[in-house]
């Protein structure tokens, strides 16, 4: 019996191991394996130059949107078509050897003339705001005070320093200017009590430094940029005596007033400045200074 068992077990033992090597897979060597001498992939030499080409057409691509959208106009070819007349040399090369005369040089200083070399428009001052200027003149000291009051009047920095006692007629209410642009201007009773009227001599100055001589227009100035600086206004350094007297010419012109009648206020103006004051004219038929409002706002109070 045991044998039996024992014969069935070697029997059982013989199937399984012919079913396991039944399943192995069955290899053929084609080519034996051999150490490779070059990398299969990436071809380092093939993508360099592909990387190169598509580099530089890019490059090509960007060069030409950029001409593209940068082209400047065409400009009219000058053609100059020889006369008779002609005498003078092209450039310092005569003419003559090319086209048998000679060019004048006043047509070639003509065409030579460029736009940058044109002059250019006039930069106005600064123009301050109603706010600036009654914070300026909270700021100011009798003095700057009263300098204040006269360039709002239609004085210029360098009329203000030249001014004299003598000049003031309180009776009156006018204040006579001396100098190329002699005039007569009237003064409001409001601002003519910002000057002062102390019983100085009439050949005293209006105005004097803080020795007692007369002032000059850099001291004004300086006076002019401590006050801005108290009184908290943004770019102080553009507060000068120009820009005060620009800001009164300004609310003149844009009133209306007729430029013949402007220059009896403000005196004698550049004509470039008359130019640029034009632009802010209001439409229609101008004013007379009998018409408009010769007082600034500010000067009311």
């Amino acid at each position: 019996r045991v044998q039996q068992l024992r014969q069935r077990a070697v029997e059982r033992l013989a199937a399984l191991e012919a079913e396991e090597s039944a399943r192995v897979p069955k290899v053929e060597v084609v080519e034996p394996a051999t150490t490779p001498t070059s990398p299969v992939s990436p071809l380092y030499a093939r993508d360099a130059a592909l990387v190169l080409a598509s580099a530089l057409l890019v490059a090509l691509l960007a060069m030409g949107i950029v001409e593209l959208f940068n082209r400047p106009p065409p400009q009219p070819a000058a053609v100059i078509v020889p006369q008779t007349w002609m005498p003078v040399s092209l450039g310092g090369a005569h003419a003559s050897a090319a086209l048998g005369m000679e060019v004048p040089r006043a047509l070639l200083d003509v065409a030579a003339q460029s736009p940058a070399s044109l002059p250019a428009p006039p930069v106005l001052p600064r123009e301050l705001t109603t706010g600036e200027q009654k914070a300026l003149l909270d700021a100011a000291d009798d003095d700057l005070r009263a300098a204040l009051a006269l360039l709002s009047t239609g004085l210029t920095g360098q009329e203000v320093v030249r001014l004299r006692c003598g000049d003031i007629d309180r009776g009156a209410g006018v204040v006579r200017v001396t100098g190329a642009a002699q005039r007569q201007l009237s003064i409001p009773p409001n601002v003519l009590a910002l000057l002062p009227d102390d019983g100085r001599p009439a050949d005293s100055p209006v105005l004097t430094a803080r020795n007692g001589a007369s002032m000059s227009e850099a001291d004004l100035d300086a006076a002019l940029l401590y006050a801005a600086h108290d009184a908290g206004i943004e770019h102080a350094d553009e507060v000068t005596v120009t820009a005060l007297h620009h800001t009164y010419v300004a609310y003149l012109v844009r009133q209306g007033v007729r430029f013949s009648e402007l220059v009896k206020l403000v005196g004698d103006l550049r004509a470039d400045l008359l130019a640029a004051y034009g632009k802010m004219t209001p439409a229609g038929p101008r004013q007379s200074i009998e018409h408009i409002d010769r007082v600034l706002p500010v000067m009311r109070d």
